[in-house]
């Protein structure tokens, strides 16, 4: 059971081959992302490009799930030295690194440059914030709480993952702006981290549904692929909709094939 691999203090090599899948997607993304961007939708490069991005698009989420199942499992200490340890390394290298290439491409505006870092550098931010919540997130995130965080979870995929697809059919941001109207704490990425969460207790459960989550995973990535391909006005592109981690499609794939991969194998 996941919850007895938790326990232990070594590497879990299950999860080791999610990260080394989920790096190799990373670099699928941004070789195939060079076709998408620079080409037209209607030409060979692009659907090639479109197609192999499609399938990359869960890199991301899989990072912030494997961190969710680890840091927020109640039965792992995490003391707040360890934690605070973490963030200070984070903040370290993300300050590096933004000196650096602020310094190498944007000399002559260095400082706002340095202060929201080079844009490879987001999810370096992303983690900073998230890691920053852990304290606040693991006072709730337990078992027994377990239909509250379900509830945040359906919260953050209604008002904000359901949006960010709408506006693929409506005008571009109609959606999106009604919806932030309501001012709902919680969304985005976190709803990933606390998806990894609940992956964590409900590994029997998950098991039991294989047949639901590869007819997700064909059916996530068709809607991917095809929005990108065929989806698109003067206003926006449509990757930008359809490829986003804040979709609704994306966020289906990301956690069926998370599912398939690793949870069938688990004892």
């Amino acid at each position: 059971m996941v919850e007895n691999a938790l326990d232990k203090t070594k590497r879990i090599f299950e999860y080791d081959c999610l990260r080394l899948i989920a790096i190799l997607a990373v670099v699928m993304i941004h070789v195939s992302a060079d076709l998408v961007l620079h080409n037209p939708q209607n030409s060979m490069n692009f659907v090639v490009g479109n197609f192999f991005d499609t399938l990359s698009r869960f890199a991301v989420p899989f990072f912030v799930m494997i961190s969710g199942i680890f840091m927020l499992d109640e039965n792992r200490e995490l003391p707040l030295t360890k934690l605070k340890h973490k963030i200070m390394k984070l903040f370290l290298l993300l300050g590096f690194w933004s000196c650096f290439y602020a310094l190498v491409y944007h000399f002559h505006r260095f400082m706002p440059s340095f202060i929201y870092g080079h844009f490879h550098l987001w999810y370096m931010y992303l983690i900073i914030g998230i890691y920053l919540s852990i304290p606040i997130l693991r006072l709730f995130v337990k078992e027994k709480n377990k239909n509250y965080v379900y509830y945040m979870i359906l919260v953050g995929i209604i008002f904000y993952f359901l949006p960010t697809t709408l506006d693929a059919v409506f005008a571009p941001n109609l959606a999106s702006k009604f919806f932030k109207l309501f001012k709902v704490i919680g969304g985005g990425y976190l709803v990933y981290f606390l998806s990894g969460w609940a992956f964590g207790i409900n590994c029997d459960k998950v098991k039991s549904h294989i047949k639901l989550w590869l007819f997700l995973i064909i059916l996530s990535l068709i809607v991917i692929f095809c929005g990108t391909q065929f989806v698109h006005s003067s206003h926006y592109k449509a990757y930008k909709i359809f490829y986003s981690s804040a979709s609704l499609p994306v966020f289906l794939y990301s956690i069926s094939l998370f599912s398939v991969i690793y949870f069938p194998n688990e004892s």
